[in-house]
């Protein structure tokens, strides 16, 4: 042992006697501080990716250092010929090796150590929570020493394997390889994900899937462990491979031993990558079964491009839901769907159709107490209804599964997904039983050899429903886009009347944060809270605003969703799903105008508007989205105090004034209406008639704004106002000298 010990400290020597190897530690440790410093969490959101993305740059960089050391390490005394008379020494070369190898591993804790542990004290001091620092701590720290694991022992063995100077360009090329080549065109451009465990550091640049504070670390833990382990298993079998190399060179008693190690060691490797690749062949297998499905349209089919075949008015409904879902300890949903079915929406059919995501399985269909058959095949869901049946059908559905994809071409790659805590089981993957037979998927590429979500090429249909959603079995609190009345036990209850798609999320690291001065409730993550505060405060100065002359606008608690987690949880039907704002950072309504708490506030007076551009119709024969501009105007004018000027230079980019000042169409308004309806609100306003102004935009908004797009119609109707009833209505109200 002394032997050894003694063979440390020298290694230790020569290391930091070498200049260059002196001062790396101490510039790396410098360039993490600056970068730590100028973080200022309460002052913009993404913090957490932020500092993911600068460390998985500046570690990828640290490799190189790390390749140039396991070399140089084993050329000083080993590798070179005229050092063979070190061979004579009383020291074995697995006492040497492992001296190298362990004093490489303590060096290169110059490198993480100190900058993670600056990191750590630096955001604890800003208002970010301590515990949620910690784990980051510990995933960043484990994930590096793995990283420097496996990449000495790569260099090593490059240094025992070739001989002369060309193993640094060699080591090089492999650096580059094994972490930016592999990364930017292998996994990113070729999709190659397979090769994700196979990158030195798996800090991914171009994309990567664990830089969100939810739904990153926590919900591919099990992946990383698997990978890990072959990781940490190679690793063995190139320092064991390396010392066989070194053995082989001069005679020695235990070369079987060492044979036989590096055959334990091949055995042992091979066992990690074939879990690693069976998780694969699940995944493929997967894509394989949906790309082989009939029920899966193309993208480029007429089904995606209108989403009214069949038409939307005679698609089958369901008018209430009663959910339960239980999660066991093994990630299974257990679920119980009890659901209505008006008599008008199956009309003496003898077949029902549902759809239902694939990776849940049917145990059980009643109908009004009696069980029936049922036909399934991928999403779809097909009731066999009994013959005596009439009226309201009360059905009853018993399901259970591990919800979770895996779409290689998406960005983020899980539609949905239920692991521990984590969990984004969102409303357009029909976790529940959805009327109707509608498409989760679509077969994309050319030819059609990749699946993608449908809800990326066109929009669902969630016809309103009253639900109501009983949960237990989390081991943290998840949240729902209806509002949620009871929580004891473990076990919370959520209600909604009227609502259009239901989506539940969670993560260990979603907080809540209820406003003291509005009703609303703020859920996002710890990194984000002190951002996402200000960000509150602000938007319940313009909910104070409004709410003090809308005499409609809705009184309910407003639940806003706000996170960096590059998850689109509806990507398609905008900011409002039922009672819940889903608002993840946007760069532009973050940075460049920061914006965002009128973008919720848009939300909550007039929902999505996703017939606000009007398909091409002409600007008179529908004047609501200009009307709905007009709230913005007014408040521009009165609560900012601004001109019209100021309000054309500085906010003519927003969607809520842009009609009014920044968008010129010739095309679908040759008389400019809306600055002819702007400008009669100015002059009200300047001949004080501001309260007559709010009464009749009150009048309008009492109708209707909220715009719906033509599928949304059939569901919730919304007549148009043309131009001559504005005008017929402001005469009467505005210019009438009886108006209100």
């Amino acid at each position: 042992m002394s032997k050894w010990l003694k063979q440390c400290r020298l290694e230790l020597r020569m290391i930091l006697r070498n200049p260059l190897f002196a001062l790396l530690p101490v510039v790396y440790n410098l360039i993490f501080l600056f970068f730590i410093f100028s973080i200022q969490a309460a002052e913009k959101p993404g913090t957490f990716g932020d500092i993911f993305e600068f460390n998985a740059i500046l570690h990828t960089l640290s490799l190189g250092p790390v390749m140039l050391l396991g070399i140089i390490s084993v050329r000083r005394d080993i590798g070179k010929p005229s050092f063979e008379w070190n061979r004579s020494l009383p020291i074995s070369f697995s006492m040497m090796m492992s001296a190298k190898y362990i004093v490489g591993q303590l060096y290169l804790l110059l490198f993480t150590l100190p900058a993670y542990t600056i990191m750590y004290f630096s955001l604890v001091r800003q208002p970010v929570p301590a515990e949620a620092v910690w784990r980051q701590y510990l995933q960043l720290m484990l994930q590096s020493e793995i990283s420097y694991l496996v990449t000495l022992a790569l260099a090593m063995l490059l240094a025992v394997c070739i001989g002369g100077r060309v193993v640094y360009l060699i080591g090089f090329c492999a650096w580059m390889f094994g972490t930016f080549f592999m990364d930017i065109f292998l996994i990113s451009q070729m999709g190659w994900d397979m090769l994700r465990t196979f990158h030195l550091n798996q800090f991914f640049l171009s994309s990567d899937l664990m830089s969100g504070e939810i739904w990153g670390y926590d919900l591919y833990q099990s992946e990383l462990a698997i990978s890990w382990r072959f990781v940490l298993a190679f690793t063995v079998l190139m320092l064991v491979v390396s010392l066989l190399l070194i053995n082989l060179k001069r005679p020695t008693m235990w070369i079987k031993w060492w044979w036989l190690g590096a055959f334990m060691s091949v055995l042992i490797a091979a066992a990690g990558l074939n879990s690693y690749l069976s998780l694969w062949q699940e995944r493929s297998s997967a894509i394989r079964e949906m790309l082989a499905d009939p029920t899966l349209y193309s993208a480029s089919s007429a089904y995606a491009a209108d989403p009214s075949i069949p038409e939307v008015s005679l698609r089958p409904t369901i008018s209430s839901y009663d959910i339960s879902l239980k999660r066991r300890d093994d990630d299974r949903l257990q679920l119980s769907a009890r659901m209505t079915i008006p008599a008008s929406s199956w009309n003496k059919a003898s077949v029902f159709p549902m759809t239902l995501h694939r990776d849940f399985h049917v145990e059980r269909v009643n109908v009004k107490g009696n069980q029936v058959e049922y036909r399934r095949q991928g999403d779809q869901l097909s009731l066999v209804l009994p013959r005596d049946a009439s009226g309201e059908l009360e059905v009853i559905i018993e399901y259970f599964g591990k919800p979770g994809d895996y779409l290689p071409r998406e960005t983020k790659k899980r539609s949905l997904f239920s692991i521990g805590g984590e969990v984004k089981l969102p409303s357009y993957m029909a976790w529940y039983p959805l009327a109707g037979e509608q498409s989760l998927y679509f077969k994309h590429g050319h030819p059609d050899d990749a699946i993608n979500r449908a809800v990326s090429f066109r929009r669902m249909l969630f016809p309103p429903v009253d639900f109501s959603l009983t949960v237990e079995g989390y081991p943290n609190p998840v949240y729902a886009s209806i509002r949620e009345w009871s929580r004891d036990d473990g076990i919370q209850r959520f209600k909604g009347e009227q609502v259009e798609g239901v989506t539940l999320l969670g993560s260990r690291n979603l907080i809540q944060y209820h406003s003291p001065d509005i009703p609303a409730k703020m859920i996002t993550t710890p990194y984000n809270m002190a951002y996402a505060q200000t960000q509150l405060e602000d938007f319940a100065q313009k909910y104070k605003y409004f709410s003090s002359w809308v005499s409609e606008m809705p009184k309910q608690d407003v639940q806003v969703f706000y996170s960096d987690s590059g998850y689109d949880v509806n990507p398609y039907n905008g900011y409002m799903e039922s009672d819940l704002i889903i608002s993840p950072v946007y760069y532009y309504y973050d940075f460049d105008v920061n914006s965002l708490p009128g973008e919720w506030m848009n939300a909550l007076l007039f929902g999505n508007q996703n017939g606000f551009y009007r398909d091409g119709r002409k600007q008179q024969e529908d004047v609501r989205n200009v009307i709905s501009s007009l709230f913005w105007y007014m408040y521009y004018r009165e609560e900012k105090g601004l001109t019209d000027i100021q309000i054309e230079e500085q906010y003519s980019w927003a969607r809520s004034v842009q009609f009014l000042f920044g968008w010129v169409d010739q095309e679908t308004d040759p008389d400019k209406i809306r600055q002819k309806m702007v400008s009669q609100v100015a002059k009200a306003m300047k001949e004080g008639k501001t309260t007559q102004v709010k009464a009749l935009l009150n009048e309008f908004y009492s109708a209707g704004l909220r715009l719906p797009d033509k599928q949304e119609a059939v569901y919730r109707p919304e007549e148009p106002v043309t131009y001559t009833q504005w005008q017929q209505r402001w005469n009467e109200i505005v210019e009438s000298p009886g108006g209100k």
